[in-house]
């Protein structure tokens, strides 16, 4: 019994210490990718501007074959908003909030298992060749200890994704036929 009340104490003290150090993390996160493309900011734009073209070439979409999602608003620009259902990442929305044709977008985005929203930009800049995508996402946590102390980990779990975002939108803007440049 006394070893069972110095365990229970011992866990109890080391509840307490990860609390109070997850409150001195960061409240902020932000993760940020980039890519060049070999086609002009006009033959990208289509591609992110259009929340149905984010099938093609969005990882969650491409690895979550059982997401299901719903469209509202305009089908491109601002307004356009997407809803997703998915098991494997949780459900949730993205809305176009700015469309800067054709240098690109900012979206908010929410998971419905967290209170805060994200805000989201897609950039296109022409550059030599083609041209430079920067996909970012931010977002602050709430005080909740356990959504701190996983920030540690957002860059790396979230930009694997925007990497195998970004490198499936480079294969498909690349791949488009010249009669789909607009």
């Amino acid at each position: 019994m006394k070893i069972l009340k110095k365990i229970v104490l011992w866990l109890v003290i080391l509840i307490v210490a990860v609390s109070i150090i997850a409150h001195f993390l960061p409240g902020e996160w932000k993760v940020v990718r980039s890519t060049s493309i070999a086609a002009a900011p006009e033959v990208v734009y289509p591609e992110i501007a259009n929340l149905h073209h984010w099938e093609k070439w969005n990882a969650f979409s491409l690895e979550d074959p059982n997401l299901k999602t719903t469209y509202s608003g305009p089908e491109s620009g601002v307004g356009a908003t997407s809803e997703w259902t998915s098991k494997k990442f949780g459900d949730g929305g993205s809305t176009i909030t700015q469309a800067f044709p054709p240098s690109g977008i900012e979206f908010d985005m929410h998971f419905k298992a967290f209170k805060d929203h994200s805000t989201g930009r897609i950039l296109l800049t022409p550059e030599a060749g083609g041209t430079r995508v920067t996909y970012s996402v931010e977002g602050k946590f709430s005080r909740n200890p356990v959504h701190r102390i996983f920030g540690l980990f957002t860059d790396k779990f979230l930009g694997a994704f925007f990497e195998r975002s970004l490198a499936k939108l480079k294969q498909v803007a690349e791949a488009k036929p010249a009669s789909q440049v607009p």
